[in-house]
């Protein structure tokens, strides 16, 4: 790496990334929770480990039950920017569009959803 300007923008620009909310994240097991790669300004949340389940699907889901209705506004600001799981937006829609072919999710006006059949485990 050069020792000028250009490198020192370089180290900025990674660090800056790291730090955002939204930056790269991966799932790190600490003990039956899981736990966001972390931000060094952010303490994502421990969240339960539920084996046979896509936790992406498991927090959708969960998160829809607690709350009785979600919009799907607050399903992504929760999942892409408090979780920090996907950077993706279009892969969280066809998630929540496989979720409501499922049932997992009931339809309630254009963007509401409420939480609907549980959950089957991996096969």
């Amino acid at each position: 790496m050069p020792d000028d300007k250009s490198g020192f923008e370089l180290v900025r620009g990674v660090v800056d990334r790291m730090s955002r909310t939204g930056g790269p994240a991966f799932l790190i097991k600490v003990g039956n929770k899981l736990r966001v790669g972390i931000p060094p300004r952010c303490d994502p949340p421990l969240l339960d480990l539920h084996r046979g389940y896509d936790p992406i699907e498991w927090e959708i889901y969960e998160f829809a039950r607690m709350r009785g209705m979600v919009s799907y506004a607050e399903v992504r600001r929760y999942i892409m920017e408090i979780l920090g799981w996907l950077m993706d937006e279009g892969y969280l829609k066809d998630l929540v569009k496989v979720m409501v072919g499922r049932g997992n999710l009931e339809p309630l006006g254009s963007e509401l959803y409420r939480s609907g059949r549980v959950l089957e485990p991996f096969k």
